[in-house]
């Protein structure tokens, strides 16, 4: 019996990967009065997508049917990538300012939300915990 099933683990990416995505989208900002920066991005789905496809994650060892299962919060690395097309500036800088902010807003939209789902999963952990004795 798992008590833990995979959702969790994938909110556990899902934040890790909107951390990342927030740190690179700030760098973004603060560098779009440097001339020749190239604006980077985090590609969401395809990172989470291949976290959650890994099969070559460590499993954990259960030596007795009493030990709980372990979550596996996958090995994927969370790479940014150069966003392609040339620059619209003659500096040759590819920051988007205004796109930026609207991918920021959205970006931390979206990890309050997967902060809100794996809060109701614990709660929902704690309920069942706390009713069962």
């Amino acid at each position: 019996m798992e008590i833990f099933n995979k959702t969790i683990g994938i909110l556990e990416k899902s934040l890790d990967i909107r951390s990342e995505k927030n740190r690179v989208i700030s760098a973004n900002i603060a560098n779009q009065e440097t001339p020749g920066f190239r604006a980077n991005d985090v590609n969401f789905k395809e990172i989470l997508k291949s976290a959650t496809s890994d099969s070559s994650s460590i499993q954990l060892s259960r030596t007795s049917g009493s030990h709980l299962g372990g979550l596996s919060s996958g090995s994927t690395a969370i790479l940014p990538t150069e966003i392609p097309g040339p620059s619209k500036r003659l500096d040759g800088n590819t920051v988007d300012s205004e796109m930026e902010m609207a991918k920021l807003a959205e970006n931390q939209v979206n990890y309050s939300a997967a902060v809100q789902m794996i809060s109701e999963k614990f709660k929902m952990l704690h309920y069942v915990i706390s009713e069962s004795k």
